[in-house]
């Protein structure tokens, strides 16, 4: 009995011993088609970056060299009838050397050549205020079709605009340098305003208190002045904080009334200018409230504003 179970044993351990190397094996065969797979998937690479080759086309824009292939330019099917696309389809031979020159900075070439490369935006970096302008002038001169809502921004720090204090309206006072401002007197008529201390296309302002009549805008102005009415007048954008209705000249009355969200105390408000598509759009504590056009807006600077 005892050898029958003795030899039990060694033919479970030997079972158990044949079994761990099955599974051994199965691990590095796996291990050996995930290495297989890889080493295809370089050397498809490597073939297709070869066959390419032959058809390199490169560029000097600004005395910046950019190369890229032609298919990469000529096949995207995601921007279509570009710069690139009727340059190369016209039959325009390149200079002597070889290249293309195209008198443009070329700080963001290599930025719109990815675009091709990759067929998405997602990688795009972010830009201030002033590289997005440029970037977009850029795109407009390539002829690159993209929704500017989908260029990321860097945006400046909250407090980086001030009031400018020494156009503000007699009834209000201001606090922590032209950072803080409030409606002291007047009572509850439209007859104070105060805008930023330089131009901006872009601000975020929270409300810190609510007097009792909660009738306040903020917005953009390009013809500013402080008798509190600067929502009614020529190429000016405001929102209402009270009802979330947009105000200008062509719109007085807030016929817009169901735009935004109401603002309460403590909320923050943002307001962005896109001058390419001529449009302004609200952020309400994060929560965009939509693109809005306006045709009305002008070539010159705006200032951040605030009627109460």
């Amino acid at each position: 009995m005892e050898t029958a179970a003795k030899r039990r044993r060694e033919e479970d351990s030997l079972l158990d011993n044949v079994q761990d190397t099955i599974n051994l094996l199965s691990k590095r065969m796996k291990e050996f088609r995930e290495m297989q797979a890889e080493r295809d998937e370089m050397m498809r690479k490597i073939k297709a970056n070869h066959e390419k080759a032959s058809h390199i086309i490169r560029f000097d824009v600004g005395g910046q060299k950019h190369a890229i292939s032609k298919s990469t330019l000529m096949d995207s099917i995601y921007f279509p009838g570009t710069y690139f696309q009727h340059l190369l389809g016209s039959g325009i031979p390149p200079e002597t050397n070889g290249e293309y020159f195209i008198d443009r900075n070329g700080k963001y070439f290599g930025v719109i050549l990815d675009l091709f490369r990759k067929n998405r935006v997602d990688s795009l970096p972010h830009f201030t205020m002033t590289e997005r302008n440029d970037f977009e002038m850029e795109l407009d001169y390539f002829q690159i079709k993209l929704q500017s809502s989908s260029i990321p921004e860097e945006m400046p720090m909250i407090d980086a605009l001030r009031w400018d204090i020494t156009q503000l309206s007699i009834h209000m006072s201001h606090a922590r340098e032209g950072v803080e401002i409030t409606k002291y007197a007047g009572g509850n008529t439209w007859n104070c305003s105060a805008k930023s201390d330089r131009p901006s296309d872009w601000f975020r302002i929270q409300l810190l208190r609510e007097g009792e009549y909660r009738g306040a805008m903020v917005g953009f102005t390009c013809n500013f002045h402080h008798d509190g009415v600067n929502h009614s007048k020529k190429g000016n954008i405001f929102y209402n904080l009270m009802n979330g209705g947009l105000f200008s000249e062509r719109n007085r009355s807030g016929e817009v009334a169901q735009y935004g969200l109401s603002v309460y105390k403590g909320d923050v408000i943002e307001g962005r200018l896109n001058r390419r598509e001529k449009q302004v759009r609200f952020i309400v504590n994060g929560r965009d409230q939509g693109a809005i056009s306006f045709p009305e807006m002008v070539d010159g600077a705006y200032h951040p504003a605030v009627d109460l």
